[in-house]
Order: C-alpha cells, then structure tokens, then sequence
C-alpha cells in the first residue's frame, strides 16, 4: 500500500472494510459537530445502546446505526459531493461553444464529440458537469495540439 503524498498514512480504498470505517466515523464525528451534540450525550448514546464508550469500538452497522441516529433524532442532515447549479452548467457550456468556434473544423466536430464524451446528441442537452469538464478538456487539447479533423471522421 502506498502512503499518501508527505504523511505516513496509508492509501485506503474507500469500498475496503477499512475504508466504510473510516468514512462511518468520519460521518460520525462531523455529525456530532454539526447537531452541537454535547459529549456526556453523545458517550450515553454509545454505553446504552451499544454497550461501548467510544465509536471506534463500534461495528460497521453499528456506526451505520449511529448515523441514523443522528438523522432520525437529532435532525442531521448529511451533506454530499457539492451539486453543480445551472449557472456552472450554463458557463461550462459556455466555454464549450467558445472553444469549439476555435479549433479547426469545430463546428463538424462538435456533434460527434457530445454524442461520445457527454452521451447526447445535443451539448444543451447535458447537465453533467463532470462530463462537460471532460469535452472542455478534450477540446483545449484539440486547440493546443491544432489537430485537424481526421478524414472520413464526423468529428
């Protein structure tokens, strides 16, 4: 296993048992902090429904259980990988038709690079940000390189 980059932690995969605790108690601990839960409770929690006197003694679903505690009792609301707004989409989009009006033979290439990168016929049509970002790569390289359309290729 390789240490990550500067520290002396190893690289965990995120779907290993090792890595579902470390995100378990992560979740936990960020729980507790955002809830403002005060410790004697959050020590309660833990010695009267799971019999233990900290969260890293807990099982995998047990840890899971915890969360739902916070969820269910106490209000918690998780919050996940930040969701990208129509406006990021709209300049992502944007920026795509800018670099295409660019690059040799852009505007017969645009089709075929939206039905292969983004899955769609039509670049309107994608809300995916994180394929969008993958054809604004795709089409800086193609601007740097200079790379003409291939002959006999829609794109």
């Amino acid at each position: 296993m390789k240490a990550i980059q500067g520290h002396n932690i190893p690289q965990v995969d995120p779907r290993s048992v090792v890595g579902q605790r470390r995100g378990l108690l992560a979740k936990i601990q960020v729980a507790k902090a955002q809830v403002k839960m005060p410790d004697l409770i959050y020590r309660d929690i833990l010695r009267e429904r799971f019999g233990v006197e900290t969260s890293t003694a807990l099982s995998i679903g047990e840890m899971e259980k915890m969360v739902a505690v916070f969820i269910d009792e106490w209000a918690w609301v998780p919050k996940y990988k930040k969701k990208h707004g129509p406006s990021q989409i709209a300049a992502l989009q944007e920026r795509i038709w800018q670099l295409n009006s660019e690059i040799p033979g852009g505007e017969e290439r645009l089709p075929g690079l939206c039905k292969s990168i983004l899955e769609v016929d039509r670049l309107e049509w994608c809300a995916d940000w994180a394929k969008l970002q993958r054809l604004v790569a795709t089409l800086e390289n193609i601007k740097r390189r200079g790379c003409p359309a291939k002959a006999g290729s829609p794109h």
